[in-house]
């Protein structure tokens, strides 16, 4: 037996739909429903972990979740546009709490 072939892509791949699909295999399955507190997710618009489909399923899941999509950004939104996360991180907080979707 020999050591499997890497597949970077595959594994993210698979690990993002453990996140977001809903069945007995997924993870955190239901518990994601379950989330109370409100949720910004932010991501890259240039993003190849994290696909722009994949993150607002993610956001559907969540009861008060919000989304980013940071244009000229990658993965590293932070790093590849601080300066707009940062505003965008402010804001978030500053906002009193939204009304349940």
């Amino acid at each position: 037996m020999g050591i499997p072939e890497r597949n970077f892509e595959r594994f993210v791949s698979s690990v993002v739909q453990m996140w977001i699909e809903r069945g007995p295999s997924s993870y955190p399955g239901a518990a994601v429903e379950r989330l109370t507190s409100e949720l910004l997710v932010i991501r890259g618009d240039r993003d190849h972990l994290f696909s722009r489909a994949d993150a607002v399923r993610f956001v559907e899941l969540v009861r008060g979740a919000s989304l980013a999509n940071i244009p000229y950004a990658g993965h590293a939104t932070h790093e590849d546009q601080p300066r707009l996360v940062a505003e965008i991180l402010t804001e978030f907080y500053r906002t009193p709490a939204r009304a349940s979707k």
